[in-house]
């Protein structure tokens, strides 16, 4: 059901109500479409639970000696998602599939005076598969709610775009590779909204383990226009560098959790900082295709004082 998911990410942005209440608007974000998919699972399937649909290739290049059959992927495996953990998945969804992901994530900073908390939300990440299993289009928007001295204010986020290239499969101790030129476009409200076209390119790496046990990072640089930064070069374009690693298992078949570490490292601003970030979560499976998350997670450097995180999700696909 190509495009069905974008349409309907499209229609919620158009119809969003900014004066509505924080929690109404999260909790719509959240489980409108979710509600429509988890009564009507065909909706998102078309492939019977029992069959098996491959992809004809996922990644581009292969190694000498390895088979094609390891650049397949199979479509009727349980969903594959970038949300909730900071380092994406190394694989693409496949073409023609249509995935969407949505989250709310609260944001408490202690380290400031005043103290400071935002929402973000509805995390939208849309992913398309286009024209070859290896190639996927990616479009992202949010909405961002910043609370201080009592008051409150809600933008909308500039535009991500991205595409996704699998580039090579996993090969014994070698990883699965896939690689996503990305940017943001000044598209936000006057609060949120960039001056400039911001690229990057993201590179991601996962090995599997075993049948239920992976490890994955993924290396990125991105430029951004740096507000925290303690001279007069506030508000120029730097470049950021991000690292991240991930491990993750299953409890059972429908439930899931992660560990991770990221950070993020400033350059060309003179008195920017360095952030590590530990983050760590649960999945559920409801079915093949709809996953609920949860996460939560904290800044490492005690100077920063005490600055946490914790979001929920859903992930739906469309076969």
């Amino acid at each position: 059901m190509p495009f069905t998911a974008l349409f309907t990410l499209t229609r919620f942005f158009r119809s969003c109500d900014l004066t509505a209440p924080l929690t109404t608007r999260c909790a719509a974000t959240l489980f409108a479409v979710t509600l429509c998919a988890a009564t009507h699972p065909e909706v998102c399937s078309a492939t019977p639970e029992n069959s098996k649909r491959l992809t004809e290739r996922s990644f581009i290049f292969l190694w000498p000696g390895q088979s094609v059959e390891d650049a397949r992927l199979d479509l009727n495996s349980p969903i594959v998602t970038d949300r909730p953990d900071f380092t994406e998945a190394s694989s693409t969804v496949g073409r023609d599939v249509s995935q969407i992901e949505l989250g709310y994530t609260y944001f408490y900073n202690g380290a400031s005076s005043p103290h400071e908390s935002s929402h973000v939300y509805p995390e939208a990440l849309f992913r398309q598969g286009l024209f070859f299993d290896w190639l996927e289009f990616r479009v992202g928007q949010t909405l961002i709610t910043n609370d201080s001295l009592g008051e409150s204010a809600t933008d909308f986020g500039n535009t991500y775009l991205g595409v996704k290239f699998g580039l090579i499969p996993q090969y014994g101790l070698i990883p699965e590779v896939s690689i996503v030129p990305q940017a943001t476009v000044p598209t936000g409200s006057p609060g949120e909204r960039s001056e400039h076209v911001l690229p990057g390119v993201n590179i991601l790496f996962a090995w599997s383990l075993s049948e239920d046990t992976y490890l994955g990072g993924s290396s990125q640089v991105n430029r951004t226009e740096d507000y925290e930064a303690e001279d007069d070069d506030a508000g120029d374009i730097s470049t950021t560098w991000a690292q991240a690693a991930v491990v993750g298992s299953r409890i059972s078949e429908e439930v899931g959790y992660y560990i991770e570490w990221f950070g993020l490292f400033k350059d060309s601003v003179a008195g920017a900082r360095d952030s590590h970030f530990a983050n760590g979560g649960f999945t559920y499976l409801y079915s093949k295709d709809i996953q609920y998350d949860i996460r939560f997670g904290t800044r490492l450097q005690d100077r920063f004082g005490q600055e946490i995180f914790a979001g929920v999700g859903v992930s739906l696909r469309f076969l």
